[in-house]
């Protein structure tokens, strides 16, 4: 399964209209390797498997499904409205907006690179602790 990390309506804000392709585009920046000026608002951040699950092929769809049900639904009802100057944010809508950013957070390539690096010190250090 190919999920987003960052969604679709935000890449969609920051993408240009490429005259050539006559669709939207964005400038895909990535460490270590030159800046990608094609890269497509579909495609841009689209992992596969980024939920995978090697015991339970279905375990990724359902928490796809869940987040999407849980936190970015309800916060897709209203972030259009974020430009509208007479709507007001209300305590809810910053409930979702946590949950949401929160999320977003959580999705970065970079989040899950540093919890692998976290992860394999707390290995280490525990397999040193056993070794003592």
């Amino acid at each position: 399964m190919k999920w987003h990390t960052i969604p679709q309506r935000f890449l969609k804000q920051f993408a240009y209209a490429a005259p050539v392709t006559r669709s939207l585009r964005l400038w895909k920046y990535s460490k270590g390797k030159p800046p990608y000026p094609n890269a497509s608002p579909k495609t841009a951040t689209r992992i596969d498997g980024f939920f995978a699950n090697p015991n339970d092929a279905t375990t990724e769809t359902a928490i796809e499904t869940k987040l999407a049900a849980e936190v970015e639904d309800p916060v897709h009802k209203f972030i259009s409205r974020f430009n509208d100057s007479s709507w007001t944010i209300t305590d809810e809508h910053r409930r979702y907006m946590t949950r949401y950013m929160n999320l977003l957070f959580n999705r970065s390539e970079s989040r899950k690179e540093g919890t692998k690096h976290t992860q394999q010190i707390m290995a280490r250090t525990l397999e040193r602790f056993l070794e003592n």
